[in-house]
């Protein structure tokens, strides 16, 4: 059974290294845990900005983990962010569902990229829409001040 992080790792390998050097990766416990997940973030060159927690009985004993701690610590304000991340992603879950069921990597991220788009056309649209209805209600100034559309009014 896949666990969030086992599909998380084989993402990051299929991936050819790049020359992104200093990206930050931001996780949650769940990554914290992994010493696999930390090794290849950081022979990437990116920067673990994962939450490690000591368990009760005994502390953070790997190195990987003690460095990712130290790393966390320094980049709190960018771990504070994470929840802007996690609301953009529970939103785009509530409006189009939380499952593909698309067969390849490249055409789910087509399907999620058009619902956005699209998404994105239709707020245009309706915001155009209101502004085209009602345009004679918005205010209007005149040489002698501001002076309100009867029509409003009405």
């Amino acid at each position: 059974m896949f666990s969030e992080r086992n599909l998380f790792l084989q993402w990051l390998r299929k991936r050819r290294p790049r020359d992104k050097q200093g990206l930050y990766l931001v996780g949650d416990k769940l990554y914290g845990m992994s010493t696999e997940v930390i090794k290849e973030v950081m022979e990437r060159g990116w920067i673990p900005v994962i939450k490690v927690e000591e368990s009760l009985h005994r502390g953070i004993r790997d190195k990987l983990r003690k460095i990712a701690l130290k790393s966390y610590t320094i980049h709190q304000e960018i771990y504070k962010k994470r929840c802007l991340i996690e609301s953009f992603f529970g939103t785009t879950k509530r409006m189009f569902g939380s499952y593909l069921e698309e067969r390849t990597e490249k055409m789910a991220f087509n399907v999620v990229f058009t619902q956005l788009a699209l998404w994105n056309i239709g707020n245009i649209l309706f915001i155009l829409f209101i502004t085209l209805k009602y345009r004679n209600n918005f205010q209007t100034v005149s040489r002698r001040g501001l002076t309100l559309k009867l029509s409003a009014i009405k």
